[in-house]
């Protein structure tokens, strides 16, 4: 449910909305353990930082992808 919020506030380039939800996504699916919603959730996150100007923690959160 939170990557579904996040994504959809990517739909509307609100990244600065997005990247709470994104965070908690990764949270959630590192707790089930399911590293393809993990890898995928890390994307957007990372993809929602680059666009928020945070290059560095885009990077960082790439490298863990």
């Amino acid at each position: 449910m939170y990557s579904t919020i996040g994504l959809l506030y990517l739909k509307q380039e609100r990244f600065d909305l997005a990247r709470p939800y994104l965070e908690q996504s990764v949270d959630l699916a590192q707790e089930f353990g399911d590293q393809r919603q993990i890898a995928e959730n890390l994307y957007w996150l990372g993809y929602a930082a680059a666009n928020t100007g945070e290059t560095k923690r885009a990077k960082q959160i790439f490298k863990k992808v």
